[in-house]
């Protein structure tokens, strides 16, 4: 209601533009996430790292170990809730995918949208 166009509009049609009234704009926070998430790669070489955040830093991830440019985030599945995303990162800075954003394990419980609706 207080922001349309910005949430109704730009948001929920075409997230990887959003940029929120007075807030951080999707692009700026996929650069900050892949920056930290590539520092924590990094600095735990060998180890296992587990990392909590909100739905779109999880999916702005999954985008880019998808392949997916932020720009292009309605093309990757939303991300609920308590969903796991689990990558092995290597010390070259490939990285292998065994699940991005899975919350089968919630069962009923889950916040999915459909693909391409948010």
């Amino acid at each position: 209601e207080k922001f349309p166009e910005s949430f109704g509009e730009v948001w929920r049609k075409d997230c990887g533009h959003a940029h929120p009234e007075n807030g951080e704009s999707v692009l700026a926070l996929s650069e900050r996430i892949y920056a930290e998430v590539n520092r924590l790669a990094a600095m735990h070489r060998g180890e296992c790292v587990a990392i909590f955040s909100h739905a779109t830093p999880i999916r702005l991830l999954c985008a880019l170990w998808q392949g997916y440019p932020p720009e292009e985030l309605s093309k990757v599945t939303f991300c609920g809730n308590a969903s796991v995303s689990v990558v092995d990162y290597e010390d070259d800075g490939s990285f292998t995918v065994h699940l991005c954003g899975y919350d089968g394990h919630q069962g009923e419980l889950s916040t999915c949208f459909e693909k391409g609706s948010v």
